[in-house]
């Protein structure tokens, strides 16, 4: 019985981590993470989604950040993790990805900011939506 509970479950998983990736809903998405909260497989689902930030997949990578920003984030650490991707990622889409996810999380921390004012001078689509960003966030517009 138990073995088929765990069948069962891991089959739940992996519906609910595709869903997370691949529905375009994003109503759909934040009820897939009220489902894994509720079932007590979040911190499951969180473990998975952080090693998709790893991926060499630049669009592995930008789901990862999207199901983050779904998921949400707790701990200082993951916040790291997303600023180090803003800083230094090699895709300009991944990068993207992260500052909507902080815009779409609230995630005011100073640090954001100061990153965010960095990413906003200049052009391109970078810039853009790290104006949107900061505007989101502190009411900011910079556009120097």
């Amino acid at each position: 019985k138990q073995w088929y509970q765990r069948r069962v479950r891991g089959k739940y998983f992996e519906n609910l981590l595709t869903m997370l990736y691949e529905d375009c809903s994003r109503e759909v998405r934040k009820t897939v993470s009220e489902v894994v909260t509720s079932m007590g497989i979040y911190p499951k689902m969180l473990q998975v989604v952080i090693r998709k930030l790893d991926d060499i997949n630049e669009d592995v990578r930008a789901q990862g950040v999207m199901s983050l920003s779904i998921l949400g984030i707790k701990g200082k650490s993951l916040l790291n993790q997303l600023l180090d991707i803003l800083e230094l990622d090699s895709s300009i889409f991944v990068r993207i990805q992260v500052m909507r996810a902080v815009k779409d999380l609230k995630l005011a921390d100073r640090r954001v900011i100061r990153l965010l004012r960095e990413r906003a001078r200049g052009s391109g689509p970078m810039c853009k939506e790290a104006q949107l960003a900061l505007f989101s966030l502190t009411g900011e517009c910079d556009s120097d």
